[in-house]
């Protein structure tokens, strides 16, 4: 599921009432929800230059619907933080990649890649698997076709 979350909280509460229908019908279902869910889930996942403050109860509803949905923040690699604020003031990690328990199941070893922010002022995330190669690499050496050969 590709995610935008507005910025509004009343907004915000609005979507998150609507993902949770839809994942309760879909019961048993491998899930995968990737974008930009405009919350964080903790003040470490913010930077602010001029002091700005962190509304823990926003964290903690956005951290309760992350738990009522029954869905896990996977390992992160690569940048800190997901948003950059143009003038650099302000940064933090507002995109995310949150999975279902039978995700992890299947894919034992899955990880969000941050790449470097390019055009846009949010970063690229990429979902991998460190278990499995899920492109064989033609050029290998140890490829079975070559050894055949």
């Amino acid at each position: 599921m590709n995610i935008y979350r507005p910025c509004s909280n009343k907004e915000k509460v609005i979507r998150w009432r609507e993902i949770e229908v839809k994942l309760v019908n879909a019961n048993g279902l491998i899930r995968c929800m990737i974008g930009v869910f405009n919350s964080i889930r903790f003040a470490s996942k913010r930077k602010w230059i001029n002091n700005g403050t962190t509304n823990k109860c926003k964290m903690s509803r956005f951290n309760e619907f992350i738990e009522r949905c029954a869905l896990r923040d996977i390992p992160v690699v690569g940048r800190k933080f997901t948003w950059y604020r143009p003038n650099w003031t302000t940064s933090s990690r507002l995109n995310r990649v949150l999975v279902s328990d039978n995700w992890l199941m299947k894919w034992p070893g899955s990880k969000q890649y941050v790449l470097c922010k390019q055009v846009f002022d949010h970063c690229v995330l990429v979902v991998k698997n460190s278990i499995i190669d899920w492109v064989r690499n033609p050029f290998a050496r140890n490829n079975q076709k070559d050894s055949k050969r």
